[in-house]
């Protein structure tokens, strides 16, 4: 199977105003074949931070048998291309606790941030929170 197929947008729901003060703007991407899907990522629906100008990433995951083939930087890579056409200026990532993942995050340029989202702490204590700037 060939890791080169494209990132496929399968959902793409936002409101006709892009602007700041719509709150919306979700996106679903994922890597597939007709058989089997690689890769998974999306966004949620909403602004935040003090100065609304994030997008959480509220999921990304990419098939053990997939990793390190560069499939999960050009999932972020289209999520942050289309988070930057909404307007946002961070992606918010609330990172699983492991190694690998926070590794992959830092290399695509996330830092700890420290205006954390306390309603993701509150779920997730254990979380690292970073902030992508787009």
């Amino acid at each position: 199977m060939n890791a080169r197929i494209g990132v496929k947008t399968l959902i793409r729901r936002s409101s006709p105003d892009t602007s700041m003060n719509s709150q919306t703007a979700g996106l679903l991407l994922a890597l597939l074949t007709e058989t089997d899907w690689w890769a998974l990522a999306c966004w949620l629906t909403s602004f935040g931070g003090k100065e609304q100008n994030q997008l959480q990433l509220d999921l990304m995951y990419v098939t053990r048998d997939y990793r390190r083939q560069g499939i999960g930087r050009r999932i972020l890579d289209a999520l942050r291309q289309a988070a930057k056409e909404k307007g946002a200026k961070y992606l918010y990532i609330s990172s699983t606790e492991t190694e690998s993942a926070v590794k992959f995050y830092r290399s695509c340029g996330s830092t700890i941030t420290s205006e954390i989202d306390e309603e993701l702490f509150e779920k997730e204590p254990h979380d690292i929170h970073m902030r992508l700037t787009l």
